[in-house]
């Protein structure tokens, strides 16, 4: 796993993965698990909601992960997993329509 690790005046260690990890501290920029594209958005801020999110523990400092995903169907087509389609519409409507 790389990682590349830069200073920030809000949090000490900014910890930047190149596969999609994200920590889960406030304020960090997320990776697209996906791609790996860093966007604008935040972890811990609102905007963060328009992302398909998995928490997942532990990474190989014993710490919990977060990958974020544009959309239910790429966590799908990445992971293997189906997710059921109540849920799907659930979050959907909680997260894509109320933003």
């Amino acid at each position: 796993m790389n990682k590349n690790t830069k200073t920030n005046k809000t949090i000490k260690k900014e910890v930047i993965y190149d596969n999609g990890l994200n920590r889960l501290a406030n304020g960090l920029k997320i990776t697209l698990a996906e791609t790996g594209e860093i966007t604008q958005s935040k972890v811990g801020y609102i905007n963060e909601k328009k992302y398909f999110r998995v928490v997942r523990c532990c990474d190989v400092e014993n710490m919990p992960v977060k990958y974020y995903f544009s959309s239910i169907n790429e966590y799908e087509k990445i992971s293997g997993n189906n997710i059921n389609r109540k849920i799907k519409e659930k979050w959907i409507k909680e997260n894509i329509l109320n933003t």
